[in-house]
């Protein structure tokens, strides 16, 4: 039978067996007049006759009546059980499917991981922690799936309390009971195991022996699967004495950051680290903020995958969604959502405090990290405030220990023991505090401190600290072992090179590597010539041998400075008279001939015209990296459909990285983070009630109740569900609008903006969507939110850009500026596409009954939009630019017909969908020049894609809707369906209305938050760029430099101390302090000594000292040059230096006539 087609009963309450108010038809004693329809199959063919007392329903229904009455029923030893109820794996399809795609996503952290560390590391290392995380997969798995899946979850009569034994070499028979589900523990676990050693990679990051540590990744799934046993196997003594760990506080994070502690400790610190100026290297601080979106995404799987309740107290509790399992897991993605939010708001309010309102990108990224990690204990099983307060003091305990941790020898590259084993403990405990017993919930045993109980607490302390110690006794012996097989710390040599270099054969330019190189091959062999990654050695020889260099004459009387070398006419003259055919020779740093020869021009954007300060730099060095019933299904859907929603912050974070300049691409993707934790807190405090509360102040206008979300068991799972599903809306708004502001936005304002620009979303979201709104109620249809988020964000982005003004020298040439990173924004479109199909098809709001139709019609409508809009932006393109295929025009093409058919993706035919897009696109790009004729600087093009895009796709319903029989979405026709223009007419002052309000409500909040903090950055401020000076970030080959030489004699606030990213500034002190001086008094002979591995610990206390010493000259320096007169800026005119600049350079090239 159907397991749908029940009548009265309703299966989605988790008191199905309880609720007085069913009565059955006829006896009230008896439960059997139903009929056999009235209950589902539970997956179960095994029984035919549900009225025999041989049946499992028949004592279950004969409990549930009993119940009714007060009284009690106890299986008895003839009460049968099917195979699969015996074996605990009570599993319907619909959890096996929720399972399966929750673990798919988990399976994601392992790319958010190495992105984060490879992020916080020196960009010499980045692809060699990446190529860890593999190994982590592929060898730990495989020891995982040899022994360790057994260990955990072996079942034999040889299973103690303390290991499991049993499915060694797992591979259980298919065609047995039970043993789907455990296919998925299996799938389950190996992400949890694969997690637990990733965390421990990032701790031995750019010092660690690779060959070392593949065979560490082999063994350390031992020390995982022993308390993993003990917390979570089938007879733990953990689990026997009632500790809980839901998803893996303690079992995945305190196990993995205790053996970091360790594993860090024993290799000892990086070379040259106490003579860096932080010790937090974020050699790529933008890939270290997409790993953060991806790990956010996947711990709301990662957590509500983990809901583990019973269907009744008969049963065993299971995995799932089935029955009124999906409540649980509703709770844990809107704790764990809300946890972020605490850790985000500690990570902003430290940076404020501490560093003076400079927003560090590795603190906030570690602090909202841990508080991820700390819910993971508790995260369904805790209120919404409860885990709110656990989020905030997980990130307070991982600052302070970060902190801590600084004034000590300690090296933990990327705070894996402050972030995993300090914010693992404390989800440990917190289970102990917060936790509410709850009978339906197995982690749900006992309540915590603060709700009477005391046992627990102990318990959990106990269940820490033995977890604690195992993990760092088994590592140290561990490392211990694998260090006398194979050396764990890498040689000093392939340590200063990098490891990617040494280990991988990558050699990254521009960071110091090949100077390494030049230095240290005076002292060791090196065999093999590396060719810098990226560059194409055959176009570099075809260039050379077929096209001819030569120097313009310098202006008369004038001359040139390149690496500090004075050039002048008859160097130039020398340089045009030689043969230009030679192959290229290795260029030694600061010879202005063999620079020149390798065409290596990049860096006189850095060295040359110091004065020539362009207004937006963008020359790329750095390579980018409803009121219906519901049911668990539609539980199952809505969440899924969330998780992915969730991805477009990162796509929305990539693409406006990639639009705007090199130096300011970190600042925009931490506007992403910043919409979220903030955004997100004030949604959930009031944005949420102010859409859609039911009190009796509730009007057609307006909405209220429902502040700081929470709900009680019976009604949690919609709530919680709905929360969700509309907080991926309301960031997505707020992120529109700070595309827009790009580039010249005051961060600190933008902060605050974030926080109260809820309002201009919520206050149409309730006209639009609430039963009781007034819009709603006249018929205006905006399915997914063209209007509602769309529409409201792109007018918002308009007022915000003309309130801010243009960039700097914007509409010197009515040319926009390059685009800083190309391959960002087109990885950020990607990321945004498949984001749609969620972002609409999800917002059927179910799939039971005929929603599913129209989710599967929503999908194919917006990708054929999609295609449209792409067909039409790549014939404009053509046309517009000679054949040639702009980028940011297609991306701008794609999205205006996603944003287009937004509104109407289910109710029109699929040629509708195609023209829809086509007509999105076009808006989208030829709507562009009348910003650029109004003068208008929107950075991202925000209002022409989302306000333009919007409005056409409310517009559109009006046009091609359909009257909608299945879900009720529509009961009026479209123009073109002969419904006439009453539609159209409601849709069209929809737009009016929603345009108003976005644009007046944006003016004020802006106009008063400008009174509080200017909104504008300060003009010296945005030639630094955002990132030098909102984060501290400074880029390598983009301008910063020049502008920092220059103004620092004129702003006190500009820091010319802060060190590149992408190099180890440590590493270069070393090489300078330990080898270069050696090569001039030893008169550059070879010398093949052998520095040992013990003395690097030694040469960081005199690197410190040496290091004191640099520093007092850079102080004196310093003194000398401030006791100077400034230069005068009339004096030094931006754009008349006589210094060879790139652009000067580049026009010295032509091609010989064949």
């Amino acid at each position: 039978m159907n397991r749908h087609e029940y009548t009265d009963l309703n299966l989605s309450r988790p008191d199905i067996f309880l609720d007085t108010s069913l009565e059955p038809h006829g006896d009230t004693d008896s439960f059997f007049d139903y009929g056999s329809d009235a209950f589902p199959t539970w997956g179960y063919d095994y029984y035919d006759n549900l009225s025999s007392e041989d049946s499992l329903f028949w004592h279950l229904l004969k409990q549930a009546q009993l119940a009714r009455h007060g009284e009690t029923f106890a299986p008895t030893e003839t009460t049968p059980t099917p195979p699969s109820v015996e074996l605990g794996l009570e599993f319907e399809n619909d959890d096996a499917a929720w399972v399966m795609a929750c673990t798919f996503i988990i399976f994601s952290m392992q790319t958010g991981y190495a992105l984060i560390e490879s992020g916080m590391c020196s960009m010499k290392n980045e692809v060699n922690i990446m190529v860890k995380n593999i190994v982590d997969v592929a060898l730990g798995g495989f020891t995982f799936w040899c022994f360790g899946y057994g260990l955990v979850m072996g079942k034999s009569e040889y299973s103690t309390p303390l290991y499991g034994v049993g499915y060694f070499f797992f591979s259980p028979d298919a065609n047995q009971y039970g043993t789907g589900e455990a296919y998925l523990r299996f799938f389950f676990q190996l992400a949890y195991v694969s997690s637990a050693t990733t965390i421990v990679s990032g701790a031995m990051a750019e010092r660690c022996n690779f060959r070392a540590f593949m065979l560490f990744c082999v063994l350390n799934v031992f020390i995982y699967c022993f308390p993993a046993h003990w917390m979570w196997g089938p007879s733990g003594w953990l689990k026997e004495l009632g500790a809980k760990d839901i998803a893996g506080a303690g079992v995945v994070h305190a196990l993995g950051g205790s053996s970091s502690l360790v594993a860090s400790w024993y290799l000892g610190p990086r070379t040259g680290l106490y003579t860096q100026r932080d010790r937090m290297i974020m050699g790529n601080a933008q890939n270290s903020l997409v790993g953060l979106f991806m790990l956010w995404w996947a711990f709301l799987a990662f957590n509500s995958g983990s809901a583990r309740t019973k269907i009744y107290s008969y049963f065993k509790s299971t995995f799932g969604v089935s029955i009124f399992k999906w409540n649980f897991s509703a709770k844990a993605t809107v704790t764990t959502m809300i946890s972020s939010f605490g850790g985000g708001i500690l990570a902003l309010t430290v940076c404020y405090v501490f560093y003076r309102g400079k927003i560090k990108v590795g603190y906030v990224v570690t602090c909202v990290f841990s508080s991820l990690v700390a819910i993971t204990g508790s995260c369904y099983i805790v209120a919404a405030w409860e885990a709110f307060v656990i989020g905030f003091s997980s990130a307070s305990l991982c600052f302070l220990a970060i902190k801590l941790a600084e004034g000590t020898n300690h090296d933990d590259p990327v705070a894996s023991f402050a972030v995993h084993g300090v914010s693992g403990v404390w989800g440990l405990i917190a289970v102990g505090i917060f936790a509410q017993a709850d009978d339906r919930i197995e982690a749900a045993k006992y309540d915590g401190l603060l709700n009477g109980g005391y046992y627990l607490i102990g318990v959990q302390c106990l269940a820490a600290l033995v977890i604690v110690v195992w993990s760092m006794s088994t590592t140290y012996l561990l490392l211990w072992f694998i260090d006398h097989v194979i050396p764990l710390r890498m040689d000093l040599v392939d340590e200063l090179l990098g490891a990617d270099y040494a280990t991988h054969n990558i050699l990254h330019a521009d960071i110091g590597i090949e100077r390494a190189v030049g230095v240290l091959k005076e002292f060791h062999d090196f065999t093999q010539e590396i060719e810098p990654t990226g560059n194409n050695l055959g176009h570099s020889l075809y260039l050379e041998a077929n096209y001819q260099q030569k120097l313009p004459a310098l202006p008369r009387g004038k001359s040139a400075k390149i690496f500090g070398q004075i050039i002048t006419q008859a160097d130039v003259d020398k340089y045009n008279q030689r043969d230009h055919r030679q192959p290229p020779r290795r260029a030694q740093s600061g010879a202005f001939d063999d620079f020149i020869d390798t065409g290596r021009s990049s860096y006189l954007s850095e060295t040359g015209a110091l004065l020539n300060i362009s207004w937006n730099d963008t020359s790329s060095r750095i390579k980018p990296i409803p009121s219906t019933p519901w049911e668990w299904d539609d539980a199952t859907w809505i969440l899924a459909a969330s998780f992915i929603i969730f991805t477009m912050q990162t796509g929305f974070g990539m693409l406006e990285s990639g639009i705007v300049s090199l130096k300011n691409q970190v600042n925009i993707m931490m506007k992403n983070v910043v919409d979220v934790v903030l955004g997100g807190f004030t949604y959930w405090a009031f944005g949420y009630g102010l859409s859609y509360g039911e009190s009796e102040y509730s009007n057609s206008v307006i909405a209220f109740g429902s502040w700081f979300v929470d709900a009680e068991a019976d009604d949690m799972g919609p709530v919680f569900t709905t929360f969700l599903f509309q907080l991926s809306f309301a960031t997505t708004a707020t992120t529109i609008v700070s595309g827009a502001m790009a580039e010249r936005c005051n961060f600190n304002a933008y902060c605050l903006f974030s926080l109260v620009n809820t309002v201009v979303y919520c206050i149409p979201a309730h006209w639009l969507w609430s039963p009781k709104g007034f819009l709603y109620q006249l018929g205006v249809v905006d399915i997914a939110g063209s209007g509602g988020v769309h529409l409201v964000g792109g007018c918002s982005a308009f007022v915000a850009a003309i309130m801010l003004g243009p960039r700097l020298g914007r509409w010197d040439s009515n040319t926009p500026p390059p685009m800083g990173s190309p391959t960002n924004a087109l990885i950020g479109l990607f990321m945004l596409w498949w984001g749609w199909l969620a972002f609409n098809s999800g917002s059927t709001f179910g799939v039971t009954g005929n929603r599913w139709r129209l989710a599967a019609k929503a999908t194919c409508t917006t990708m054929l939009s999609s295609l449209g809009g792409g067909l039409t932006a790549l014939i404009m393109s053509y046309i517009q630019f000679d054949g040639k295929i702009e980028v940011l025009a297609t991306i701008n093409g794609v999205l205006g017909a996603l944003v287009g058919v937004t509104a109407s993706c289910a109710v029109v035919t699929i040629w509708e969908a195609l023209l829809i897009g086509a007509i999105g696109a076009f808006l989208a790009n030829i709507t562009d020049p009348l910003l650029v004729w109004l003068r208008v600087d929107d950075a991202v093009g925000a209002t022409c894609v989302h306000g333009f895009g919007g409005a056409w796709g409310m517009i559109a319903v009006g046009i091609f809707a359909a009257k909608d029989e299945l879900a009720g979405y529509t009961q009026l026709d479209g123009l073109l369906h002969g419904g006439g223009g009453y539609l159209l007419g409601v849709q069209l002052l929809a737009v009016v209305l929603l345009s108003a309000w976005a644009a007046t409500s944006t003016f004020v909040l802006l106009y008063f938050i400008n009174k509080v903090i200017p909104i504008r950055m300060h003009p010296h401020e945005e030639l630094l760029g955002a990132d030098f000076f909102e984060h501290d970030i400074r880029h390598a080959g983009v301008g910063v430099s020049r502008a920092v030489s220059v103004l620092q004699f004129y702003h006190d606030d500009v820091d010319p101390t802060i060190e590149s990213k992408g190099a180890n500034v440590g590493h270069d002190h070393f090489l300078a302090d330990n080898y270069v001086d050696n090569i001039f008094s030893i008169g550059m002979t070879k010398t093949h000594t052998k520095i040992e591995q013990q003395s690097i610990k030694d040469s960081n206390v005199s690197n410190g000292d040496q290091a004191e010493k640099r520093t007092q000259q850079q102080q004196q320096q310093q003194q000398q040059q401030q006791s100077l007169p400034p230069p005068k800026l009339e004096e030094q005119p931006l754009a008349t230096s006589v210094d060879i600049g790139y652009e000067y350079l580049a026009s010295i090239v032509t091609k010989i006539d064949d």
